[in-house]
């Protein structure tokens, strides 16, 4: 299995620092039986780890809100404690799932590849009100031409 990491920041270059958002993101592709995009944001100042994972075929994932290209879908969302190690390993499972978001991600894979070399995010995952006290009620997630490499 291959993985594929990128990162961004508040450098002013992309829609995430246009709403001032001091976190992190990064992209991951995985490469499997199924194909996966992992979108995460790191928070230092709030100390959290929210990722998206996008899933190819579609039918892998389920009705989640945030609109995907075709034939992909959200596979899962959450929020971890802890942005130190974030996303280290690709296959982290968040502390917190999120059970609906909105908004959307967007990427052109064109052949031969198998995966975006970039991703666009702009969503929100929203957590339920029984969630720990760390958790927020949402979070909101933008950054455009997010690298995958």
């Amino acid at each position: 299995m291959a993985m594929l990491v990128a990162c961004g920041d508040d450098d002013g270059n992309s829609a995430a620092d246009a709403f001032n958002d001091q976190a992190t993101y990064r992209a991951i592709g995985l490469i499997g039986a199924l194909d996966r995009v992992v979108i995460g944001r790191v928070d230092a100042a709030t100390d959290t780890c929210t990722i998206i994972r996008v899933v190819y075929p579609a039918g892998a994932g389920g009705s989640f809100g945030i609109a995907t290209p075709a034939d992909w879908g959200i596979e899962m969302a959450g929020v971890s404690q802890g942005a130190s190690g974030c996303l280290a390993d690709a296959s982290t499972i968040p502390d917190i799932m999120s059970p609906s978001g909105s908004g959307s991600i967007s990427f052109v894979v064109s052949p031969p590849d198998i995966y975006p070399t970039s991703v666009s995010i702009d969503a929100t995952v929203v957590f339920d009100t029984g969630a720990p006290a760390w958790v927020p009620a949402s979070i909101v997630l933008r950054a455009d031409d997010l690298a995958v490499e």
